[in-house]
């Protein structure tokens, strides 16, 4: 893949915001691919081509180097620094030392494993539920932190709870919705 070789991709950060106190607490890097000429290119561009072909793991650890040497940066600067969330594609599930290199990146710029999160999506558990579960474990084994994204949209159960070991659960925005208010207020 020509444009991951040239490194035609970068992030944008998403902030994470502390709704009682409006202060910025976090942030999801969030993968883009930038054309030759400068356009953005938003990931359900070229998410399940990389995802196919298996380049999505060199993209995910191209986007952790970036955010790493960003964050590196930052700290030698004394500028402030806030917990980055990095997601993983279900493709790792599948590599036995994903957990490992990860934490070789991050050593290799010298981060706190507090300031990374790394974030997996609820669908991968209905089909990747071992592999995800040794991932997440692993990861957690380094100290880092682990997310469910969109819990709710893939009915993995609320059985998840008790398998699964992780840090934060993000719900999915059909918990917002106006139609289902009431019902979302309950769970």
């Amino acid at each position: 893949n020509r444009s991951l070789a040239e490194e035609q991709f970068c992030y944008l950060l998403q902030p994470r915001v502390n709704l009682l106190t409006g202060e910025i607490v976090g942030a999801e890097a969030l993968a883009r691919r930038v054309d030759t000429v400068g356009n953005i290119i938003f990931p359900d561009a070229f998410v399940e081509v990389m995802e196919q072909n298996g380049s999505i793991i060199k993209l995910d650890f191209l986007i952790l180097r970036q955010v790493c040497k960003d964050m590196a940066r930052r700290l030698k600067e004394n500028l402030p620094v806030v917990p980055v969330s990095v997601n993983l594609s279900r493709l790792h599930t599948g590599v036995p030392d994903t957990a490992r290199r990860i934490h070789e990146i991050v050593r290799q710029y010298k981060i706190p494993v507090k300031l990374l999160e790394f974030e997996l999506t609820e669908t991968i558990l209905l089909t990747e539920f071992g592999g995800t579960k040794h991932l997440m474990d692993e990861l957690r084994r380094y100290g880092y932190h682990v997310s469910i994204d969109d819990f709710g949209s893939g009915y993995a159960g609320i059985n998840l709870w008790q398998e699964m070991d992780f840090d934060v659960l993000k719900l999915d925005k059909r918990f917002l919705c106006k139609e289902l208010e009431e019902r979302n207020a309950v769970i």
